[in-house]
């Protein structure tokens, strides 16, 4: 009797093998391989292709009716930055720190060294400031400072992890009317003296662009309106690694990769196994993602990815569930065209994220 039951069993597995029709495992092999080139293929593109998408500082440049508007102009002042030493450059938290010098030339007189030191950094602290150090060369008065600063600039981490970025040094000089002084920056006197491959960076471009800003008195009563020189030091940045690329993306595709082998296993608990393990194990390195990603507002790449890995594990857990347990087998052709799909759904995606 006990034999009979052990036959029927394994008769009736036999028949659910037989009625469920199994992708070949070199189907899987070829198309992964296929998507492994394209993405490695669109990956080490991007990496050489600078793409920026942080805003950029709006200031007003001096045009001929801002001329007339401000009146002639007393002094030019030229204003120069070095960077000698990145002491921190964390952009996962927009936090920045350098040291370098800050200098001026100018005609001897035209303004005085209190009114000129009281420039600062926008969205940054002077952390230290030394007395200046004054000469004279071809009948310019040079001043300069060495300073520390600690600064965070705006950025846009949308593209994380292969995110690029420009970042901005802004030097405000709030106590001066543009028709007391303007800046006149040159971009030989910007440099960047500062190693940045430590930090996982390196420097792709840089800048200059001088203009003013304007301000509102925060008197209510009486509202007026004002404008300020300024100075802007752009350099763009390239992700000098690819670290980040493949902590994150590498384990969600393979893991991805590993469900869609559940169309190929025999054995329905195995298979049931890879399907379910592999969207439980998706939802768990959510956590893995979360630790190494900036804290924002908005989605970037890596959530988007994410979340188009999940939705397509669990269409294939649930065409894999309706296959094996409910026993309303799927064609052949059908789970073809469901690998086919979803390989064609990781590709495009990461094109357009990429690459839009």
């Amino acid at each position: 009797m006990d034999q009979d039951v052990v036959l029927n069993v394994e008769m009736k597995e036999e028949l659910t093998i037989k009625q469920r029709e199994l992708v070949p495992p070199i189907f899987q092999v070829v198309f992964i391989m296929l998507t492994a080139v394209s993405l490695c293929a669109m990956f080490a593109y991007r990496f050489y292709f600078f793409k920026s998408r942080d805003p950029v500082v709006q200031c007003e440049t001096i045009s001929p009716q801002k001329f007339k508007e401000f009146g002639a102009y007393s002094n030019e002042v030229g204003v120069g930055l070095q960077i000698d030493a990145f002491e921190t450059f964390d952009i996962v938290k927009n936090d920045i720190m350098f040291a370098g010098q800050v200098w001026f030339s100018m005609t001897p007189g035209s303004i005085s060294l209190d009114a000129l030191e009281k420039f600062y950094f926008s969205r940054g602290e002077i952390i230290f400031k030394s007395q200046p150090y004054l000469f004279v060369e071809d009948e310019k008065l040079f001043v300069i400072y060495r300073v520390r600063v600690k600064m965070s600039t705006y950025l846009n981490l949308v593209d994380f992890p292969v995110n690029n970025h420009t970042i901005c040094i802004q030097i405000d000089h709030p106590y001066v009317s543009p028709n007391e002084l303007l800046f006149e920056p040159r971009l030989d006197n910007f440099a960047i003296n500062g190693e940045l491959k430590p930090f996982g960076w390196i420097l792709f471009d840089k800048r200059v662009k001088s203009g003013f800003l304007m301000r509102i008195s925060e008197n209510v009563e009486n509202k007026n309106t004002g404008y300020h020189p300024t100075v802007l030091f752009y350099f763009d940045i390239m992700r000098y690694g690819t670290q980040y690329a493949l902590t994150i993306f590498l384990p969600l595709i393979l893991i991805f990769f590993v469900i869609l082998f559940c169309f190929s296993v025999v054995e329905n608990s195995i298979s049931f196994s890879l399907a379910v393990g592999g969207v439980t194990t998706i939802l768990a390195y959510r956590f893995v993602i979360a630790n190494i990603s900036p804290q924002v507002g908005y989605f970037m790449m890596t959530d988007y990815l994410f979340l188009l890995l999940l939705a397509g594990g669990v269409i294939v857990f649930l065409t894999h569930v309706n296959d094996v347990f409910y026993k309303q087998f799927i064609g052949l052709r059908i789970k073809k065209c469901i690998i086919i799909g979803m390989h064609f759904m990781i590709n495009a995606l990461s094109w357009y994220l990429l690459y839009w």
